[in-house]
């Protein structure tokens, strides 16, 4: 159906840790990308491009391990449609893209240009929409 797995009888029968691992790395190569490409208007042409193309990356290699869900939402449907195995295997791929989100920030805060989250939410991110500085007298 094409549900998320792992174990037995699911993809490359990886194990629990495994599973966790890859989904959490991948949600944060996912987001470095998206932080990266969108720090910067100069980018916005090849902004969805970039994006697109790391996604389907990251399914080409993830649907063999895990069936790839990198967003919860990617994991909710087909898990309840088919409920058993999938729908108890659940919370992993929710729980891991909350790890991995944050980890992203923490790992690539010292040596990336790439804006965080507190970053984004303190600064404007279109000049256009933004006041102009008040001037100084003098």
């Amino acid at each position: 159906m094409g549900q998320n797995g792992y174990g037995a009888g699911y993809g490359g029968e990886f194990s629990l840790i495994g599973t966790f691992l890859f989904e959490v790395i991948a949600t944060a190569i996912f987001l470095v990308v998206i932080l990266a490409i969108t720090s910067e208007t100069d980018n916005a042409a090849m902004a969805g491009l970039v994006i697109g193309l790391t996604l389907t990356m990251i399914h080409l290699v993830g649907i063999t391990i895990t069936g790839t869900s990198v967003n919860p939402t990617h994991s909710v449907g087909p898990a309840l449609f088919v409920g058993g195995t999938a729908l108890s295997q659940l919370w992993i791929f929710s729980a891991a893209p909350l790890i991995g989100a944050p980890s992203e920030a923490c790992c690539t805060a010292p040596a990336s240009p790439a804006p965080h989250l507190w970053m984004m939410l303190r600064r404007p991110r279109c000049p256009r929409l933004t006041a102009p500085a008040p001037k100084t007298a003098g």
